[in-house]
């Protein structure tokens, strides 16, 4: 019977990841055709943002014109060449985020994927969202990540001291 849970856990965890792989592959593909790409999250803000890397040779490139947004300059490049104007004026840890995001992209004339393209999923911010997310997966019937969620909330950390 051990042999069976085990190969069911297993079983789970890789479905988990070929989930996380799939929404990470399709993230990819929309951003052969958009500048950006958003996983929206239930709270109002995203779990995934997926940017193209700006091609300052390219006259159609909506980049802005700002020096600091240069390709040369270390500000652009800690930022990975990504697009600066996406994080500029949006008020973090509200459930406006992806709302006012997809405006700062919009207003810098960037391409945004439909924001319904990828499955809107909810991001674990804080403890209260953690033992949310637990609940909802219980009531589904389980999920693999349940037991480290436990850990987490009780304060060990999955691997710490004793198993259950």
């Amino acid at each position: 019977m051990a042999a069976v849970g085990r190969a069911f856990s297993v079983d789970a965890e890789q479905r988990v990841a070929l989930e996380v792989v799939q929404t990470l592959v399709f993230a990819a593909e929309l951003l052969e055709r958009h500048d950006v790409v958003f996983g929206p999250a239930v709270d109002g803000g995203y779990y995934l943002l997926g940017v193209r890397r700006r091609d300052p040779s390219d006259p159609s490139d909506p980049s802005e014109d700002d020096p600091a947004d240069s390709p040369s300059s270390s500000a652009s490049e800690s930022a990975g060449g990504a697009h600066p104007a996406l994080f500029r004026g949006v008020p973090w840890s509200t459930s406006t985020v992806l709302r006012d995001s997809i405006a700062a992209a919009n207003g810098a004339g960037l391409r945004v994927a439909p924001v319904d393209a990828l499955p809107t999923l909810r991001d674990v911010d804080t403890r209260d969202e953690l033992a949310a997310w637990v609940r909802e997966a219980e009531a589904r019937g389980g999920h693999p990540l349940i037991r480290v969620a436990e850990e987490t909330l009780a304060g060990r950390r999955a691997g710490d001291g004793e198993r259950g």
